[in-house]
């Protein structure tokens, strides 16, 4: 009898993709850290690039470079733009995130059903 296989690992890209949505969710978790109109600001709430020690809020596409740049991932990994885009209906996360009308919430729901079709659940 032959033992049962194990299923196959997931590829690496999927497993970074995965990674960087989580932690993109836990760094904008706090409304504190999220932002819109620009990457990220300081905390004076200055323009600063996303990956500068001064930035201390991020708009979702820059919560997604910082944490892909930490984990020496490519930018994207190329489900995550894709799957955001479908998510909002071909929308641009960019766009959406700085609508006035966006909400800290609603930020947070994009990434935890992106993390969750990701997911496969």
């Amino acid at each position: 009898m032959t033992p049962p296989s194990s299923p196959p690992a997931p590829p690496v890209v999927e497993t970074q993709a995965l990674a960087i949505l989580h932690a993109a969710r836990d760094l904008l978790s706090d409304p504190k850290r999220w932002t819109k109109g620009e990457d990220a600001r300081d905390k004076r709430g200055r323009d600063v690039l996303y990956f500068s020690p001064a930035a201390c809020s991020w708009c979702i596409d820059g919560a997604l470079r910082k944490v892909a740049r930490e984990m020496r991932a490519p930018l994207f990994p190329a489900p995550v733009p894709e799957l955001l885009r479908e998510l909002l209906g071909g929308r641009a996360h960019t766009l959406w995130n700085d609508a006035p009308e966006r909400t800290h919430a609603e930020v947070l729901d994009l990434l935890d059903r992106a993390i969750a079709q990701a997911e496969g659940t």
